[in-house]
C-alpha cells in the first residue's frame, strides 16, 4: 500500500491508564457519529473484557484474537453494527494472543502489520480503538497502529494522572520506537458544570493542555443506554449529550493533533 492512500485514513486511539474515564463510551458514540456523517468507519476493540460488544449486545466466535494469531481474514472477524459501522470484538482470551506476540519478532507492530496485510486503510475513513486501562504488549501495539490519540478525563482529578500517563508513553513512542503520534485532544467526559470539583479539574486542563476538546455534560441517560444495550442517539435522540457529541466530532474531523 502505498503512503499517499493511507493518509485518507484516521487511526485514533481512545484512551487513559484510568478505568471508568468513558473510552468505551466515547469510542462507540465517536463511531456511531461519525457514521451518521457518511464516514466509512471502524471501531476495534482491544480491552479483554470486551465492553463495546457488551454495550451494543453485539458477539462473534471470531474475533482480534484470531486475527491478530493469524487465524481469521478481516472479513471473517468484522461485525456489522446496525448498518453503521464495523466491529472487531476482543473478548478475555485476548490476554493469551499477548502471551505469543511476546516471542514475535516486530512484537509491537503485529497489529498495524495486520491491518496493512488486509488494506483497512483503503477501506475505511476512519479506525477507532477502544483500549484497556493497562500498559499490556496489546496497547504498546495501538500506539504503533495509531496516529491520533483522544485521551477522556472524568470529572476526578486521577483522571488527569492518567491523561499525563498516556502523554508520556506517546513520547517514549515517539522517541524509543520512532513512530509519530499525536494528541487529537483531552475529552472531558461527564461534566457536571455545577459541581466545583468540575470546574476545578475542568480548569486545570484547560491550564495544563493546549487541546482541550468540548466537554461531554453528565447525564444519567448514559447509563440507561448501555444498561438497554444501544447508544445515546438510539435511546434518547433529544438528549443535550447528542449535541456536545456532534461538536466535539467536528473537532475531530477538524483534526490538528500535536
Amino acid at each position: 500500500m502505498m503512503a499517499t492512500e493511507k493518509k485518507n485514513c484516521r487511526t485514533i486511539m481512545v484512551a487513559n491508564a484510568r478505568g471508568g474515564v468513558g473510552k468505551t463510551f466515547l469510542s462507540i458514540h465517536l463511531a456511531y457519529m461519525l457514521s451518521e456523517l457518511g464516514k466509512r468507519v471502524l471501531l476495534v476493540d482491544t480491552d479483554p473484557q470486551g465492553t463495546v460488544g457488551l454495550w451494543l449486545n453485539q458477539n462473534s466466535p471470531v474475533t482480534l484474537y484470531h486475527l491478530v494469531m493469524g487465524e481469521c481474514s478481516l472479513s471473517q472477524c468484522l461485525v456489522r453494527y446496525r448498518d453503521k459501522f464495523d466491529l472487531i470484538l476482543a473478548k478475555d482470551y485476548i490476554k493469551e494472543a499477548e502471551l505469543r506476540m511476546v516471542g514475535m519478532v516486530g512484537r509491537e507492530v503485529v497489529v498495524r502489520n495486520k491491518f496493512e496485510e488486509f488494506e483497512v486503510h483503503d477501506q475505511y475513513d476512519f479506525v477507532i480503538f477502544d483500549t484497556s486501562p493497562s500498559l499490556s504488549l496489546l496497547n504498546q501495539n495501538v500506539y504503533m497502529a495509531s496516529e491520533e490519540v483522544i485521551i477522556p478525563v472524568n470529572m476526578e482529578p486521577l483522571a488527569i494522572v492518567g491523561a499525563s500517563s498516556i502523554i508520556e508513553s506517546m513520547l517514549m513512542v515517539r522517541k524509543h520506537l520512532r513512530h509519530h503520534i499525536s494528541l487529537l485532544g483531552i475529552a472531558p467526559t461527564f461534566v457536571n458544570s455545577q459541581t466545583n470539583v468540575a470546574r476545578q479539574v475542568l480548569q486545570l486542563l484547560t491550564s495544563s493542555y493546549d487541546r482541550v476538546l468540548p466537554p461531554l455534560r453528565a447525564s444519567v441517560k448514559v447509563k440507561e443506554a448501555s444498561g438497554s444495550l444501544m447508544t445515546i442517539n438510539e435511546y434518547d435522540s433529544r438528549n443535550k449529550i447528542i449535541d456536545d457529541l456532534k461538536t466535539l466530532v467536528g473537532k475531530v474531523i477538524a483534526g490538528g493533533g500535536v
